[in-house]
């Protein structure tokens, strides 16, 4: 019985999951695109895989003289996966095969995140935006301030702006919330 409910919810969390990946890419986008108008120099790590996202930061490095060096980590992950194949991935290549670890990591995390509400307390089950929030700030400190750096994929947090720290931890709350919005509307009905 307790399996096939973690099944429901993990299928719930496979929809909220990428939905919620949806709309923290698009939320992305808006905070660099405000970013960029309002100072010209935008807080967000060219962490996001909107195309829009990634394009204003590149554009905001160059108008600024930077050096935009700063490749996005799930673009690394996915060069270091084609790269099994022996062959150096063309861009275009490389940005696709990042937008994929990118929704699919989204989206498996959903499914964890649903799967996990299983066996939670009912309290906690019934707050979608709490639990949602909890797991959205949970995912930023492990993956963004640990497991990328750890993996070298990213700056070490101690070299990071303030900025892009409040970035990261704004852009998972929003996507915790909508993972926790999204999989307990679906979870109510399967």
């Amino acid at each position: 019985m307790r399996a096939s409910k973690a099944w429901k919810g993990c299928a719930a969390g496979i929809v909220g999951g990428l939905a919620a990946t949806l709309v923290m890419t698009g939320f992305q986008s808006v905070w660099n695109a405000a970013a960029s108008h309002s100072n010209g120099n935008g807080a967000g790590r060219n962490h996001s895989n909107g195309n829009h996202a990634r394009e204003e930061e590149n554009r905001r490095a160059q108008a600024n003289n930077q050096d935009s060096g700063k490749e996005n980590p799930t673009d690394k992950v996915a060069e270091k996966i084609l790269g099994v194949s022996g062959r150096e991935p063309s861009p275009q290549v490389k940005k696709k095969g990042g937008a994929i670890v990118h929704y699919g990591f989204g989206t498996l995390m959903g499914a964890l995140y649903g799967a996990a509400l299983e066996f939670a307390p009912r309290n906690y089950r019934r707050e979608a935006i709490s639990s949602g929030l909890l797991w959205g700030g949970t995912l930023f400190a492990v993956a963004d301030e640990i497991a990328l750096p750890t993996l070298q994929l990213t700056d070490r947090p101690t070299e990071t702006p303030l900025s892009t720290h409040i970035y990261g931890l704004v852009s998972h709350l929003v996507y915790g919330a909508t993972a926790g919005v999204v999989t307990q509307s679906i979870r109510e009905k399967i």
